[in-house]
């Protein structure tokens, strides 16, 4: 099963600088190895609230900022 997660990442394209939360996937070790090419969304299941998701996505932010250098075996997926 992979783990993974909401994580926000840090990127730089031409001097220009931006951050966006994705799903980040982990490797057994627990090292991300990929991510989500599109940026998270609000949306929810049935069943699920809003507020799970929300949840999620707070956890991005306070939790520390990826960059490109993080995932050396597999970038955007």
């Amino acid at each position: 099963m992979t783990h993974w997660n909401h994580r926000v990442i840090a990127f730089e394209t031409n001097g220009e600088k931006w951050w966006s939360v994705h799903e980040v996937y982990y490797d057994e070790n627990g090292e991300p190895w990929g991510y989500a090419e599109g940026e998270a969304g609000l949306m929810w299941f049935d069943g699920e609230s809003p507020e799970d998701q929300l949840m999620r996505l707070r956890k991005a932010l306070d939790a520390p900022v990826l960059t490109d250098a993080d995932f050396p075996k597999n970038p955007a997926g």
